[in-house]
C-alpha cells in the first residue's frame, strides 16, 4: 500500500487527482538525448506510459499528468524513447545538466481502471469510528486516472486534527485491494473560529 498524507480545510471541498500505474521502474535520462534508461523495463512499442519524479524534478518535455507512447526507435532491453503520439517522433527531453544531479524518475504503464470500484474512508484511528468518506470518481479509466473528493459539508463537520484514511479498490468479480492510505489532517479555517 502506498502511503500518501492528505490535508483538508474545514468548510472547503478537498479534490485530489491521481494516476495509477500497473508497473513502475526507476529510470534515468541524459542531457540533450531522447533516450531513457530503465534496466529490464519490459516495455514494448505502443505501450502507454507515464512519468513521476522520484528525486529531483521531471525534465522539460515531460509532464506527470500526461501519457506518452513508447516508440520502436531506440527501443532495447534497457533503453527506450517516447512520443506524444503513437508511432510519432521521439520527444527531445532537454534535460539540463543541473537536473541530472540526483534526478531519478519512475516510468510505468498506466493501469486500466475499467471495471474497478474505488472507496475511500476517513477514520478517527485504526479500527476507530468512521468520520467521513470521499467519493472516488474514475475520470479516465483507460489511463488510470481518478479523483478523491470530500465535500465542504463533510469537511465542515470534522474537528481540526489528525485522522487516518485509506482507499479500497475492487475489480468486478475480483478481490478487494488497499492501494493507498495515510494521515488525513483537517486544518481549521477562519470561518470556524469562534470568539
Amino acid at each position: 500500500m502506498i502511503t500518501r498524507d492528505l490535508t483538508a480545510y474545514q468548510n472547503a471541498t478537498l479534490r485530489e487527482r491521481f494516476i495509477v500505474y500497473a508497473t513502475h521502474v526507476a529510470a534515468t535520462m541524459e542531457v540533450n538525448s531522447t533516450i531513457i534508461t530503465a534496466p529490464c523495463h519490459r516495455l514494448v512499442a505502443g505501450d502507454v506510459v507515464g512519468f513521476v519524479a522520484l528525486a529531483g524534478t521531471l525534465p522539460c518535455g515531460l509532464d506527470a499528468g500526461l501519457s506518452y507512447y513508447v516508440i520502436a526507435a531506440g527501443l532495447t532491453h534497457d533503453q527506450f524513447s517516447v512520443s506524444a503520439t503513437l508511432n510519432g517522433t521521439p520527444l527531445d527531453l532537454k534535460v539540463a545538466a543541473a537536473n541530472l544531479a540526483g534526478g531519478l524518475y519512475g516510468v510505468g504503464k498506466r493501469k486500466d481502471l475499467t471495471g474497478w470500484t474505488l472507496d475511500a474512508d476517513v477514520r478517527s484511528t485504526y479500527g476507530g469510528a468512521l468520520v467521513g468518506t470521499m467519493t472516488s470518481p474514475i475520470t479516465d479509466a483507460v489511463n488510470g486516472r481518478f479523483q478523491l473528493v470530500m465535500s465542504d459539508t463533510i469537511t465542515g463537520g470534522l474537528a481540526a486534527g489528525d485522522y487516518l484514511w485509506d482507499l479500497n479498490a475492487r475489480q468486478s468479480g475480483g478481490d478487494s485491494e488497499y492501494w493507498m492510505g495515510g494521515k488525513f489532517t483537517v486544518v481549521p479555517t477562519v470561518s470556524r473560529v469562534s470568539g
